[in-house]
């Protein structure tokens, strides 16, 4: 069994208070220095650190290095768009394959999963990992939203 789980490492190892996918069917075996994927690629399957360690990179920067029930590769199956990342095995590694349909199976039927996946990616992109996925919303307060809006008929007939 994995090692427990603290505050301290909790945001790194998520999936491990779980142990959801100690008997995944879909794994691969990648070797030390093996690249997983390359940023710019379409994805169609994210991955859990079983064993091993992994190395995520945006150009010639380390973003973060994943281990023993962290995941990656997530976002390719929430928004469809291109792989952030390069991930490269940092050691040998053993890897749960979640599929596009694996991947909504749990979040359809395992909140904990939805909910740890957002905390990673919420953890990410406050720590600047994320930056150019960032969405910005634009809400006008209630003052801005009054000034803009067009005069009923018995304000106009008033005026």
């Amino acid at each position: 069994m994995g090692s427990p789980i603290s505050a301290k490492n909790a945001t790194t190892r998520p999936m491990a208070k779980l142990d959801l996918f100690r008997n995944e069917r879909e794994w691969v075996r990648v070797q030390a220095g093996q690249t997983i994927f390359e940023s710019g690629q379409s994805g169609d399957t994210m991955y859990v650190v079983l064993e091993g360690e992994v190395e995520l990179t945006a150009g010639s920067k380390v973003i973060e290095t994943v281990s023993w029930g962290g995941i990656f590769g997530e976002m390719a199956l929430i928004d469809k768009a291109p792989r952030s990342a390069r991930a490269i095995a940092k050691t040998d590694c053993k890897l749960a394959v979640l599929n596009e349909k694996r991947f909504t199976y749990l979040v359809q039927n395992t909140p904990y999963f939805s909910m740890e996946v957002m905390k990673i990616m919420a953890d990410r992109l406050r720590r600047g990992t994320g930056s150019e996925h960032r969405i910005t919303l634009t809400v006008p307060t209630p003052l801005e939203h009054e000034h803009e809006r067009e005069p009923s008929e018995s304000e106009s007939e008033s005026e």
